[in-house]
């Protein structure tokens, strides 16, 4: 049997506040995005392995960056700390050639290497000398070119190859070193060959 039709209308009006009407709200949009993420997790469901190994991996790979920008830092401290006798004594020849100007006197310029202030280290004096041999011979583009003697310098033997050769000379001197020392070294002296 159909139903009859209504023989009165009545409506019921419901006021709120205004706190009221922002707490329905909230409760209405947090109850969609719970049905909307409800609906997302079990799309994603099957695939949650996947999913948590890739974000797994992502976050591995940030925690190893940040591993390695602090190992990175670790390396260039201990770096410029192993090289310090060699800047030193790199500085000091850089001095010694500031005040001069070209053509420079390898005669002089050798001895003061061999002198008591000169160059201790064979390997960074046997660069010097080899600098020196340099800028005597009469090329198509003169060492003069190049600035001053300090600055043909600097260009002919920067400081970074100073710096890793240094550490490799230190590093042939305790190669047989066992331990972290040894393993330090190691892991930081490049190969020059």
């Amino acid at each position: 049997m159909p139903k009859s039709k209504c023989d009165s209308m009545s409506g019921v009006r419901i006021e709120l506040q205004e706190t009221e009407r922002d707490a329905l709200q909230a409760i209405a949009a947090g109850s969609t995005i719970g049905e909307i993420l409800g609906g997302v997790g079990a799309l994603l469901m099957p695939f949650q392995g996947a999913i948590t190994a890739f974000v797994s991996l992502y976050l591995a790979g940030e925690i190893a960056e940040e591993v390695k920008e602090e190992l990175d830092k670790l390396v260039a401290r201990n770096r410029v700390a192993l090289a310090g006798n060699a800047e030193d004594q790199y500085s000091a020849f850089t001095a010694h050639l500031y005040p001069q100007s070209w053509p420079i006197d390898e005669a002089s310029n050798r001895a003061w290497l061999n002198s008591e202030e000169g160059v201790k280290l064979k390997w960074l004096r046997a660069r010097a000398y080899a600098f020196l041999k340099t800028s005597q011979q009469t090329t198509s583009a003169p060492m003069s070119s190049l600035g001053t003697p300090a600055e043909a310098w600097a260009l002919f033997y920067p400081y970074e190859e100073l710096q890793n050769e240094a550490i490799y000379n230190l590093n042939q001197t305790v190669q047989s070193q066992p331990g972290l020392l040894g393993s330090l070294l190691r892991a930081i002296t490049p190969n020059p060959s």
